[in-house]
């Protein structure tokens, strides 16, 4: 099964001349490749390892249909907002990303909100806040924020 190594042949193996961990050149070849992997993605040495990590996962924004379910468009905002909590998004960013993010019914009436303040000459919106308003006032109804309300005020 397995070779018994002996004290001294265990030792002579460790720093032999030829073993490739003699005099830490291990050490020095993973160093100099973290460094160079380091410089590649823009790190200096004081970045801290848990940023570099957490940057690499890659989280999936969801979609939105237009679909009449308020409990499925409320998922979508706080699944958005967790995303851009995630990413750091600047204001104008998020409702650019959002708006990719919006297909069938939902891209054309968003399609129309922004015709609409075209064609009285106001300024777009650029404001995550504004537009997450706008598609409440659509696809969330007061009867449904009324019915959570009361389900929170009855927890016991």
């Amino acid at each position: 099964m397995f070779k018994r190594i002996e004290p001294q042949e265990s030792f002579r193996i460790r720093h032999s001349k030829t073993n490739k961990y003699h005099k830490n050149n291990h050490y020095e070849q993973v160093h100099s490749e973290r460094h160079q992997y380091d410089y590649h993605l823009g790190y200096s040495k004081h970045d801290d390892f848990d940023e570099r990590v957490l940057s690499h996962n890659k989280i999936e924004a969801p979609t939105f249909d237009g679909c009449h379910d308020p409990w499925i468009f409320d998922m979508w905002i706080r699944d958005m907002d967790r995303f851009f909590e995630w990413h750091n998004l600047s204001d104008n960013r998020k409702v650019r990303f959002a708006k990719m993010k919006l297909i069938g019914e939902a891209k054309t009436y968003w399609s129309e909100i922004e015709d609409c303040l075209e064609m009285r000459g106001k300024l777009p919106i650029t404001d995550w806040i504004k537009m997450k308003q706008n598609l409440q006032d659509k696809y969330l109804p007061q009867s449904y924020r009324n019915k959570l309300l009361d389900q929170w005020n009855n927890l016991r």
